[in-house]
């Protein structure tokens, strides 16, 4: 996107160069941010580019209100979904052609996320990442997914041989 920098320059200086970004969009397909993820020395950045409430331009900063990545691809509530953290995982089911969503802004944000559109799918499974950040978002997505109506089967699935830290991407 034209709104996002090839290179991140974080509080202390070092810069970061872009590696990739993932749209957000509504239910009807259309584009409502971005999340830009950059690369550097101190490892990486991952910046969100939301419109503001009533915004028409794209600004660095989280949405307005708690959005999923990946919710216009629920097709109607037919097929089982995934939930996993982060929109790297999202986009490796996508390319699978799973419908998998995550919260937008990571690990800690799971409790906050606009769950919503989950409502009525028959199955969730929700695959943590290998860590304890992962876990702790799963069981959060697991409380909010809880509370729908219908509220979906939910499955936990911990993927065999991942490294530290490793995900479904993995």
């Amino acid at each position: 996107p034209s709104f996002v920098p090839e290179r991140w320059k974080d509080r202390q200086g070092a810069f970061y160069d872009f590696r990739a970004a993932w749209w957000y969009r509504n239910a009807a397909g259309e584009p409502q941010g971005v999340v830009a993820r950059f690369d550097g020395p101190h490892g990486k950045q991952i910046i969100p580019y939301f419109k503001p409430h009533n915004g028409h331009a794209f600004k660095a900063g989280g949405p307005a209100a708690p959005v999923l990545f990946g919710a216009e691809r629920l097709n109607g509530h037919k097929a089982p979904a995934f939930v996993v953290e982060g929109e790297k995982c999202a986009a490796a089911l996508h390319s699978l052609g799973l419908a998998a969503v995550s919260a937008q802004g990571g690990a800690n944000k799971a409790a906050g996320g606009d769950w919503a559109a989950l409502a009525g799918v028959p199955v969730v499974y929700l695959l943590p990442d290998h860590d304890k950040p992962g876990e702790e978002y799963a069981r959060a997505a697991c409380k909010a997914l809880a509370r729908l109506t219908p509220a979906p089967e939910l499955r936990v699935v911990r993927l065999p041989d991942l490294p530290e830290k490793g995900d479904a991407a993995d």
